[in-house]
């Protein structure tokens, strides 16, 4: 009889948790015990973010693309990741925040990491 392994650690199962992975393909996997599911699930987190990242940064590539202005751009970047954002609140939160170090949002500085070039054109810092 053939024994099964853990997805993770190839140690024998003696309990099973279930986990689904993201890589190489979306499917059901064993594993022994919590320790390796909880490692599996931070695995699946950070491949979440990095593909979502890089949604994001196709995104600016094709508004850019589409030869809209810089404050089209930054409109359409609201409206597509749903924040509720005025341009101006990201101009404002740049040049009053970002530029002096001072602390801004997780999303806010997503808004800039992405369209920090969009921004500094707006506000003439080119």
């Amino acid at each position: 009889m053939k024994t099964e392994k853990c997805y993770n650690c190839n140690e024998e199962l003696v309990g099973e948790y279930q986990v689904m992975i993201y890589e190489p393909n979306l499917e059901f996997v064993k594993c022994c015990c919590m320790d390796c599911a909880e490692e599996l699930k931070k695995r699946n987190e950070e491949i979440l973010y990095d593909r979502a990242e890089t949604v994001r940064r196709q995104s600016i590539q094709i508004l850019k693309k589409e030869l809209l202005t810089p404050r089209e751009i930054i409109e359409r970047f609201i409206k597509k990741n749903r924040y509720t954002y005025k341009v101006e609140d990201i101009l404002n939160s740049y040049q009053d925040k970002f530029l002096k170090g001072y602390y801004v949002s997780f999303t806010m500085e997503i808004c800039i990491e992405n369209l920090e070039n969009e921004i500094r054109e707006l506000l003439k810092l080119t």
